[in-house]
C-alpha cells in the first residue's frame, strides 16, 4: 500500500516535470551537454561531455582539450544531438573548421 503511494507520488512528478518542460525548451537546452569525440583512424576514441551554453563555448572548450591531446588523437568533432557543430584540425591556415 505504501509502496503504490510513493510510485504514484514519482510518475505525478514526472509528469509535471515534463510537461513543464514541455513549455520551457531554453530549459531542456541549458540541461543538455554538447559533445566532443576525439578522433583517431577515423574512428570515435573517446568522448568528452561539455557544459556549455553556446557552439562557440563549446567550439573553444573542444579546441582546448584537442590541444592537451594531440599526441593521442587526430582530430575532434563536436556534436549538440544530431546537428554538428565544428571538427578539426583540418585546414592549414588556422588547423580548424566549422561545420
Amino acid at each position: 500500500m505504501l509502496a503504490d503511494r510513493r510510485l504514484r507520488r514519482l510518475r505525478a512528478i514526472r509528469y509535471l516535470r515534463l510537461k513543464e518542460n514541455a513549455h520551457s525548451p531554453r530549459q531542456i537546452r541549458e540541461c543538455e551537454h554538447m559533445r566532443c569525440y576525439f578522433m583517431r583512424d577515423g574512428h570515435i576514441a573517446s568522448i568528452e561531455l561539455l557544459d556549455v551554453n553556446s557552439d562557440e563555448e563549446a567550439i573553444e572548450k573542444s579546441k582546448a582539450l584537442f590541444e592537451e591531446r594531440k599526441s593521442k588523437f587526430d582530430g575532434f568533432e563536436v556534436w549538440d544531438r544530431a546537428r554538428k557543430i565544428a571538427e578539426g584540425p583540418l585546414r592549414e591556415d588556422d588547423g580548424y573548421a566549422d561545420g
